[in-house]
């Protein structure tokens, strides 16, 4: 029996097996956490198919306003709670503490919040019982 590399069964148009392309994704989450470049790193961020791989990109990201479309607007939560924990703006996490449909996502952008107004003002407000 012959062993067939992830790469030649993908030349070959056979199947790739799924040990193969589970350990593909880390090696892609790897290299993509090696990134610098912004620009390459955004691209992964709006366009990759897998979760881990854009989550690593958007953990690299800087661009405060870059991070703000994917914490407001990205599919993924887990994606969106990575945006919002590089967020800096404090009325942009307010928003999204305020605004995004998943608890998870807006307890991150209470956690990112200092302004002690809108912090007391989620205290006494928000939504979310215990």
């Amino acid at each position: 029996m012959s062993r067939i590399s992830p790469g030649c069964s993908e030349l070959m148009g056979t199947a790739t097996p799924r040990r193969y392309r589970v350990r593909y994704k880390y090696v892609r989450e790897e290299a993509v956490a090696r990134l610098t470049d912004q620009a390459v790193l955004a691209d992964f961020a709006k366009n990759d198919s897998d979760q881990g791989v854009r989550k690593e990109a958007v953990a690299k990201l800087t661009d405060q306003a870059v991070l703000a479309d994917f914490a407001k607007n990205d599919k993924d939560q887990g994606v969106r709670k990575e945006a919002v924990a590089r967020l800096t703006d404090q009325v942009v996490l307010a928003d999204i503490a305020k605004n995004d449909s998943d608890q998870g996502v807006r307890k991150k952008g209470v956690a990112r919040l200092t302004d002690q107004a809108v912090l007391a003002d989620f205290a006494k407000n928000d939504k979310d019982q215990a």
